[in-house]
């Protein structure tokens, strides 16, 4: 069971090489700097050495590489976070989420795509859903540039076939109706072109403006 979530979720999402990373620890940094009250949440980093699933990938590099495995590993580092999560902090700041594994694991194949979002939905139990996703869009070019010189391991989702269905199953979940679970995620779209300070600030400025309404809405509610 999950933790009761009372702050605001926002979450970063995009296509791989979409510098998702790089901003979330820009965010951080800013968010820390400027004093307000957040924590943070990265449903698909290594949870740790002390963790079965965890000891098996470093021991066995090529198991990352076995869709089965990656199902369970990405199950358990997601509900891990959640665990390990300040949910009460006015603001969450997510580096990906559980629309990350739906989109990773999006089928073009109805039936396929339902049982493959059905056993996430299983799995992935404890981690909740963003009130709003950031997502960064980069063209295809640039991701595959980006991809193609980055000092990074290489993995079996960076193809450009991959890319393609990943942002097909994004797009789709942007339109609604996908699964029950996300309906009620709004979504936002910044570029990812450009100098990334300027795109940090931009994700910045968004983020303060969407918890200033919530503030406001709030206030409203309560009197």
């Amino acid at each position: 069971m999950s933790k009761e979530k009372r702050g605001l979720y926002i979450c970063l999402e995009g296509l791989k090489g979409a510098g998702k990373t790089t901003l979330f620890e820009y965010l951080v940094e800013r968010l820390d700097r400027e004093g307000v009250d957040f924590a943070k949440v990265s449903p698909t980093r290594a949870s740790g050495t002390t963790n079965l699933l965890e000891r098996m990938v470093k021991s066995y590099p090529a198991l990352k590489d076995n869709r089965l495995m990656r199902v369970f590993l990405y199950a358990q580092r997601s509900n891990h976070a959640s665990r390990t999560a300040d949910w009460d902090r006015e603001l969450i700041i997510g580096e990906r989420s559980l629309i990350t594994s739906y989109a990773t694991k999006w089928s073009k194949s109805p039936l396929l795509r339902w049982l493959n979002l059905s056993i996430i939905d299983v799995l992935e139990n404890q981690i909740h859903p963003p009130d709003y996703v950031i997502y960064i869009d980069v063209p295809h070019d640039v991701l595959r540039t980006r991809i193609d010189t980055r000092d990074k391991e290489r993995d079996i989702d960076d193809t450009a076939e991959r890319l393609r269905d990943n942002e097909v199953a994004y797009r789709r979940m942007m339109n609604g109706g996908s699964r029950s679970r996300i309906d009620k995620v709004r979504w936002l779209t910044v570029s990812g072109i450009g100098e990334r300070e300027h795109v940090a600030e931009s994700v910045y400025a968004l983020i303060m403006q969407k918890l200033q309404e919530e503030n406001i809405k709030g206030l409203g509610e309560s009197v």
